[in-house]
């Protein structure tokens, strides 16, 4: 049975927001006049994010910030490269968040 969408949902953030106060002690840097304008653009029609991938938690935090700001929730297409167990069920329901 599977594991009610709320639920999956607000699990990644508490974990995301955990990890991310370990690993950017300073906070992450988001303005608000940046988001009011992605806001805006999204009513208006989709919108195409590229973060560059220098590492995977790009899009961890762009799914994150949209989520906070309650941003329509990004989907995120992925290669083979993350086709293995752990990582790709952890992924999986990254994506519901």
């Amino acid at each position: 049975m599977p594991l009610p969408v709320a639920f999956v949902t607000n699990a990644c953030a508490t974990v995301k927001k955990k990890a991310f106060r370990l690993l950017y002690p300073f906070g992450l840097d988001v303005g608000g006049h940046e988001i009011q304008r992605v806001r805006e653009a999204s009513r208006k029609g989709p919108l195409l994010l590229l973060p560059n991938h220098k590492s995977y938690l790009d899009f961890l935090i762009v799914s994150y910030i949209c989520f906070q700001y309650k941003l329509p929730l990004p989907h995120v297409v992925s290669g083979d490269n993350l086709n293995f167990p752990l990582v790709r069920c952890i992924f999986i329901y990254d994506i519901l968040f």
